[in-house]
């Protein structure tokens, strides 16, 4: 994979996609950890990661089958 300068992972989430095509959830949750900080939270059985980028930027997601399904405020969205 080659370098990637991720600052805001909401904005980002096409080239984030493009980027980690082929990964599995486990490889992308590892490389977004190398990028900032991520902790996971389990809500009604769903594991909701939030994201923290090095410049202080936040987002939170869900995975759903093989894709990220992003959190905003009172919606979710692809």
């Amino acid at each position: 994979m080659t370098d990637f300068h991720l600052v805001d992972l909401g904005s980002q989430r096409q080239a984030v996609r493009w980027h980690l095509r082929g990964c599995s959830q486990a490889d992308i949750t590892v490389w977004l950890s190398t990028k900032g900080s991520l902790e996971v939270r389990n809500i009604q059985g769903t594991e909701i990661f939030d994201f923290r980028s090095g410049v202080g930027v936040e987002d939170s997601f869900f995975f759903q089958q093989d894709d990220f399904i992003f959190i905003g405020d009172h919606c979710t969205f692809t």
